[in-house]
């Protein structure tokens, strides 16, 4: 009886690690984290350009939502792609490089509460 209650906790382990393993790297899924930033000029986001001013960014784990905060229009929704990080981010950062034709382009977001890297293609 004691080996067959051994054998199980020892599955039971394997099984929970196995579990644990696969887990999404998004933590946050389901938790919406929200922060505002400040855009001075137009940049890209993959294909679509925002214009300058304040946006609501809203990531639901699988999602990133941008929402122009002067008129409450959601102007782009964008897949979350991005590596896991060691820790949340405990600022939000946007990371813009030269583009075509003098417009910026966002390659990557760190949003405050977040725990992903999130990166973009241009």
């Amino acid at each position: 009886m004691k080996h067959v209650l051994v054998v199980l906790t020892a599955l039971a382990l394997v099984c929970g690690t196995a579990l644990i393993a696969q887990a999404p790297a998004h933590q946050h899924i389901g938790k919406k984290i929200r922060d505002e930033i400040t855009i001075e000029q137009p940049v890209m986001i993959g294909s679509a350009t925002l214009k300058a001013g304040q946006y609501e960014i809203i990531c639901d784990g699988a999602t990133m939502s941008f929402t122009y905060v002067q008129t409450g229009e959601k102007v782009l929704t964008v897949q979350c792609h991005g590596k896991e990080m060691a820790s949340k981010a405990t600022t939000t950062e946007v990371y813009i490089e030269p583009g075509p034709k003098g417009v910026g382009v966002v390659t990557k977001i760190l949003l405050k509460g977040s725990n992903i890297e999130h990166v973009f293609e241009g």
